[in-house]
């Protein structure tokens, strides 16, 4: 007979359990949009970034503009604080002569 007369109250629980799950759920919802906005978003830029990159430097002809332009556009891309470069000049006496190029701030 106590079980006949608890139904009320188990109804009331129910309800109010069914209430929470569908609050929960929404909350999920605009977490998991949250997140996809704050670090997913940055990586698609960075693709854009970089696309873009490709683009441009495919009609540059000299070769200074042409690293500077790609280091500036890396480290905004990837948000680094150096890019540096190494590429072989003309050969002095049969070596091929090392040049480092750097771009950022130093550290």
């Amino acid at each position: 007979m106590s079980a006949n007369t608890n139904v009320p109250l188990r109804v009331a629980f129910i309800s109010l359990g069914l209430v929470l799950l569908g609050g929960v759920s929404r909350f999920a919802q605009r977490l998991r949009g949250w997140i996809d906005r704050r670090f997913f978003r940055e990586a698609c830029e960075s693709e854009a970034i970089l696309a873009g990159l490709a683009v441009k430097v495919r009609t540059m002809a000299e070769t200074e503009p042409l690293l500077e332009t790609v280091a500036t556009r890396i480290a905004a891309a990837l948000h680094v604080a150096r890019v540096g470069f190494r590429r072989t000049e003309f050969p002095i006496m049969g070596w091929p002569q090392l040049v480092a190029t750097w771009w950022g701030r130093s550290g």
